[in-house]
Order: C-alpha cells, then sequence, then structure tokens
C-alpha cells in the first residue's frame, strides 16, 4: 500500500470511529476534539518530524495569496520568527 492509501485508510478509520463513539456513548464534540488536541500534543512531543514534500509542493506563487506587490523575499525567516 502507498503512502496516500495508507493516509486515507487512516483517516477513514479514524472517521468511523469518531463516528461509532458519538453513535455509541454518550459523548460530545467538544470532549472528542480535546481528546484529539491531545493526542496531537503527545505525537508532537515523540521527536523530529519530517517529512519530503513533492515537487508540485514547491511550486508556489505568491499572487495566489492576493499581495501582488510582494515578492518571495518579503517572506524571508525573520518575517515568521520574529523575536
Amino acid at each position: 500500500m502507498d503512502y496516500d492509501s495508507q493516509t486515507d485508510a487512516f483517516r477513514f478509520e479514524l472517521d468511523s470511529m469518531v463516528e461509532r463513539y458519538f453513535q455509541e456513548f454518550d459523548i460530545n464534540i467538544i470532549t472528542v476534539i480535546g481528546a484529539l488536541q491531545e493526542k496531537v500534543y503527545e505525537l508532537s512531543g515523540r521527536g523530529v518530524i519530517t517529512f519530503e514534500m513533492d515537487s508540485e509542493s514547491w511550486e508556489f506563487d505568491f499572487k495566489d495569496l492576493g499581495l501582488e506587490d510582494s515578492s518571495e523575499e518579503d517572506f524571508d525567516n525573520d518575517f515568521w520568527f520574529e523575536d
């Protein structure tokens, strides 16, 4: 099974599990969201997260942001990580 198929399988299983809990238990949406956020926090602490971007992901037109007067240089690291 390729990466995309594995991702789809995980999402479908997660969707089914959440829906099953809504059907079988007296649980509300806020509780489910909180539990999922807690899991995200737990998974985020497992170490370095790495991934490879497809070549299509690298193609970005800053005009798509509606900032016609901006260029790629306007979005350097200093902009995103100010002290």
